[in-house]
C-alpha cells in the first residue's frame, strides 16, 4: 500500500539466465524495455535504498525468499543479491538469472529492485564472496541477511567474507543445530 491509501502492484520480469560477466549488460536490457514502454512525458526512474545480500542454502529458503523479495522492495528498494551456495546446477559450477520488480506509476515505470540470484555448487560457493562484492552499488548502506541454516562458524569463511561487505547482519538461529556454538565469538581466520 502507498502512503496515500491504494494499493499499488509490483510487477517482475521473469529471470533471465546468464553469465557472471552479463549480468550488468542483463540489468541494461531490463532498463531498456522499460523505456520501449514508455509513453509521451513518462520516465522510467529507479528507487534504490540498499543493498541486500541474502545467503541461503537450502531449495526451500531459496523458493521462500524469492517470494518475500517483491514485498520486501516494495517498501525498501534495493539491489538484491541472492546467494544460494551448495546447490547442485546445471552449469559447471555457477549458474546465474538476472531479473527485476518494478511498478507502473502515473508518471511511467519506478524501478524498485534490480535481483541477481547466484546459484553455485559445493566446489564454486567460495567465489560468492567475489562475485557479491563487484555486483553492489557502492556508496549505499549493505545488509547481509544470513538466512542459513548453520551458523556463522559452522561455515568457515564464507560467511566473514560477505560480512565485511555489510554494515548490518540478519539472522535467525531457529533452525541452527547448535544455537550455543553459533553465537560463540569467532574470528575470520
Amino acid at each position: 500500500m502507498s502512503a496515500t491509501g491504494r494499493s499499488i502492484q509490483l510487477l517482475s520480469h521473469t529471470p533471465r539466465k546468464t553469465d557472471i560477466a552479463g549480468i550488468q549488460q542483463q540489468l541494461d536490457g531490463l532498463w531498456d524495455e522499460q523505456y520501449r514502454d514508455l509513453h509521451e512525458g513518462e520516465a522510467v526512474t529507479r528507487a534504490c535504498m540498499s543493498n541486500l545480500i541474502v545467503y541461503c542454502d537450502s531449495i526451500e529458503q531459496n523458493r521462500d525468499i524469492e517470494q518475500s523479495i517483491p514485498e520486501i522492495v516494495l517498501d525498501h528498494p534495493s539491489r538484491v543479491i541472492l546467494l544460494s551456495g551448495h546447490r547442485e546446477t546445471s552449469a559447471r559450477d555457477t549458474e546465474v538469472f538476472v531479473s527485476g520488480h518494478y511498478v507502473k506509476l502515473p508518471s511511467g515505470w519506478q524501478v524498485c529492485a534490480e535481483q541477481i540470484r547466484v546459484v553455485a555448487d559445493a566446489q564454486s560457493s567460495r567465489r560468492l564472496p567475489s562475485i557479491t562484492r563487484t555486483q553492489l552499488i557502492g556508496d549505499l548502506p549493505t545488509t547481509l541477511w544470513w538466512a542459513s541454516r548453520e551458523a556463522p562458524p559452522v561455515t568457515g569463511k564464507l560467511f566473514f567474507k560477505l560480512a565485511s561487505m555489510a554494515d548490518q547482519i540478519i539472522y535467525d538461529s531457529i533452525g541452527w543445530t547448535n544455537p550455543t556454538r553459533g553465537m560463540r565469538p569467532c574470528r575470520a581466520g
